[in-house]
């Protein structure tokens, strides 16, 4: 009797629970709810910071650091592949971003023309493998704004969600910090120092670039000045001989005047 009973709950309630997910011969003495945790290939951390579009961002920044006194009020930081200015008020155990436009093609802008008094732009949340957790939500149907990652204003990989697939909400998903293991088990370099030394390479490789044309543009400059005075010092060289023949021609006439 309880051999049949069991055996109708299997058949009935179980595929109802599980929603069409498909239970291996090893899953198959587990409750559904087990076999629904996730495979522990990334994991949700901590809100990073809530980020607020402003119309005024020095009106903004004084207002958190002179009437709410936060902890602090970081100088504003152009993020050009973002089309933003952004500058961070830390509260100790959160932050808050604020945005301004950058360029006409700002996602900002559009965003402020809608709301001209400013207001919650998107929340960010940290998660311990970025890669992973993108692959999880696409297979859930759950759109990206972008294809990649893109490098935010902390200098680690980020990818916004679609809000109308998230409760109308644009959630940003920051890589935050995990330890990862190497292939012998041991515990290797937390791949988000990795990603920051690499980014400082990115960073310093671009720097390297953009003196170099900076030097190039000195010297473009130099070599534009030198040729500039070659010029004037040819001018001076004639006018300097247009003088000796003046000169030498008044001496002539004076000589036949005397004579």
């Amino acid at each position: 009797m309880l051999s049949n009973f069991r055996q109708i709950v299997i058949r009935t309630i179980h595929p109802r629970l599980l929603n069409g997910i498909r239970l291996s011969s090893s899953d198959a003495n587990k409750s559904p709810i087990e076999t629904n945790v996730p495979n522990d290939k990334w994991n949700l951390g901590k809100i990073n910071h809530i980020a607020v579009a402003v119309p005024d961002l020095e009106k903004s920044s004084h207002f958190f650091k002179n009437t709410l006194h936060a902890n602090s009020v970081s100088q504003p930081m152009p993020q050009k592949e973002h089309g933003v200015y952004t500058t961070f008020v830390d509260f100790g155990n959160t932050k808050i971003e604020l945005l301004l436009p950058l360029g006409d093609k700002s996602p900002i802008k559009k965003f402020l023309e809608k709301n001209k008094s400013g207001g919650i732009h998107h929340i960010c949340i940290e998660v311990d493998n970025i890669e992973e957790a993108i692959k999880d939500i696409k297979q859930k149907h759950i759109r990206t704004l972008s294809e990649k990652t893109r490098i935010g204003a902390h200098g680690k990989p980020v990818i916004f969600l679609h809000p109308k697939d998230c409760c109308g909400i644009l959630i940003e998903l920051e890589q935050g910090s995990r330890m990862d293991t190497s292939k012998d088990g041991e515990s290797s370099e937390p791949v988000s120092t990795r990603q920051r030394l690499k980014l400082e390479i990115e960073k310093y490789e671009q720097k390297l670039g953009d003196e170099s044309e900076l030097q190039k543009s000195v010297w473009n400059k130099i070599n534009s000045k030198e040729q500039l005075i070659k010029n004037l010092n040819e001018q001076i060289k004639n006018l300097k001989g247009e003088i000796d023949a003046h000169i030498i021609d008044e001496g002539i006439k004076r000589e036949k005047r005397g004579s």
